[in-house]
């Protein structure tokens, strides 16, 4: 009897033994068990009250894409990690609405992008690194209208970009690789109207344009200290030119309509004037000349 008693026991501790090695194995995910496959179309996964809260799966849209969904407690989606149809991985987080307010995603060619959305579903921000090494932003308005544009170009250019409610440029603003700080102001058609720039010399210019576009009226002052306007036609042809040397020496000039110089007035430093008159092809025929005495004289150049 004792014997039986003794062969059950050493039995059923066997078992138990088992059991525990088993469940260890299988049930605590260690040994073998984590070298197995599921294969599944769908996996979702629910809390105590049998309410789904993720889904894991393989949708049908995007076609045949990879996607983990999370729901909060009533039900609702808000968060998704996919792939798109192009193989793009996409992260959208939603808001009441179950629409997109923050997606992040990169593109195959390694351009990155996070936008921002209203309520609406429509973006209001977008932040996009190009595959070039720029980086550009967008500001929308409430109807998904790109009203500001800024950007670092992969040569350095940083350049900012005000738009009208037609996503029409009307002012624009940066700087150069050069180091030339520009602005520009453009109507509502997109034409410029009034630019401004500061070279890396240090030289200023204002140029006034007309409703095509082209400058007819501009103001520089160069790094030397000179002063200049110039005043072109419709064409963009100059035809007055002024001046004012840093030496004060003060000069005028008119051109014919293909630009040759016409009419040359200046008076030099030492206080002498004189007037030179030239051809269509820019060549000086004829002058004359008043000294510091006041006596005039004729200059006939070479």
């Amino acid at each position: 009897m004792k014997t039986l008693v003794s062969k059950f026991m050493t039995v059923t501790l066997i078992a138990l033994l088992s059991i525990v090695v088993i469940y260890e194995h299988v049930f605590a995910g260690r040994g073998a068990a984590t070298d197995q496959i599921i294969e599944a179309r769908g996996i979702v996964f629910r809390d105590k009250t049998g309410r789904a809260r993720a889904k894991l799966g393989i949708c049908a849209q995007p076609k045949d894409s990879a996607v983990l969904v999370f729901y909060d407690k009533d039900g609702k989606e808000k968060v998704a990690i996919l792939t798109t149809e192009a193989g793009e991985p996409l992260v959208e987080l939603n808001g009441p609405d179950q629409k997109p307010r923050i997606a992040m995603t990169v593109s195959e060619g390694g351009a990155a992008m996070v936008s921002v959305h209203a309520g609406g579903g429509h973006a209001i921000f977008q932040l996009n690194s190009r595959e070039d090494g720029s980086i550009h932003e967008y500001f929308f308005d409430n109807k998904g209208g790109q009203r500001i544009v800024d950007q670092v170009g992969s040569d350095g250019t940083v350049e900012l970009s005000v738009r009208g409610p037609r996503e029409t440029t009307v002012q624009r603003v940066g700087v150069l690789p050069d180091g030339t700080v520009f602005e520009s102001f453009y109507d509502l058609k997109g034409k410029p109207r009034l630019t401004l720039d500061v070279d890396s010399s240090g030289a200023s210019r204002v140029q006034v344009r007309d409703a095509e576009g082209t400058g007819r009226a501009g103001f520089t002052l160069r790094s030397d200290g000179t002063v200049e306007q110039m005043l072109r036609d419709s064409s963009g042809t100059p035809r007055v030119g002024m001046s004012v040397a840093n030496s004060g020496e003060p000069r005028l000039g008119l051109s014919y309509p293909n630009g040759g110089n016409a009419i040359d007035l200046f008076v030099d430093k030492k206080g002498r004037t004189a007037v030179i008159l030239g051809d269509q092809t820019g060549k000086r025929n004829i002058g004359i000349n008043m000294d510091q005495e006041g006596v005039p004289s004729f200059i006939v150049p070479e």
